[in-house]
């Protein structure tokens, strides 16, 4: 495992002028297992489950950058700020990290900056939203980028994001939200962080 990564752009424009064309993309991508869709939701969901259960991690960065495209050509700030949010935890991912196709790429070693700079991008967008669940978790993110390189900061983040998690709750308490199935509730999820984090402990020196 490389060092700084947190645990276990190729990006294809295509543009098709005729109908022939355009019909041998399309089966293209079924056959890759991609389906083709110019939705950009469709597109980050497609991403996810690429990175996130089928160890594609390239097709599912094209994915996510073409959503990213579309919903800046629409101005459409609050799908912005969810393809932002995933970029940045695409970034994190083990299968980002293991593929030599990102390895060898002259941005991986900046990573953590970038999926930082998309992170705060995102936060920036949920907070004029008012979309307090996604700002907390945005802000969660931060917390967990830096839980190897500054502690305090990550300490920080963590007790911010359970603050704007809780002025979610209470300012839309209809609005869903989504956990890990192995946490029962946001405010464990936080705790288990912050024991990692070994937030309010002193350093042996």
């Amino acid at each position: 495992m490389k060092e700084g990564v947190l645990s276990p752009s190729h990006q294809a424009v295509v543009r098709v002028f005729a109908a022939f064309s355009t019909a041998t993309f399309l089966l293209a991508c079924a056959a890759g297992g991609v389906p083709y869709t110019s939705d950009p939701e469709r597109k980050l969901g497609w991403a996810r489950e690429l990175y996130v259960n089928r160890h594609r991690p390239i097709p599912a960065e094209r994915l996510i950058k073409e959503a990213i495209e579309i919903y800046q050509e629409r101005n459409d700030q609050l799908g912005l700020a969810k393809a932002y949010s995933m970029y940045g935890r695409f970034l994190q991912s083990p299968d980002y990290h293991t593929d030599t196709f990102f390895n060898k790429r002259e941005d991986y070693p900046y990573w953590k900056d970038r999926a930082t700079e998309y992170f705060q991008k995102s936060l920036i967008i949920f907070l004029n939203q008012h979309q307090y669940h996604d700002a907390s978790n945005a802000v969660l993110n931060l917390g967990i980028l830096k839980m190897k390189s500054d502690r305090v900061e990550a300490c920080s983040f963590f007790d911010q994001s359970l603050k704007l998690h809780q002025e979610g709750i209470e300012k839309n308490p209809d609005q869903r939200f989504h956990l890990p199935s192995d946490v029962s509730s946001f405010v464990e999820g936080i705790g288990q962080l912050k024991k990692q984090a070994q937030c309010g402990e002193t350093r042996e020196r």
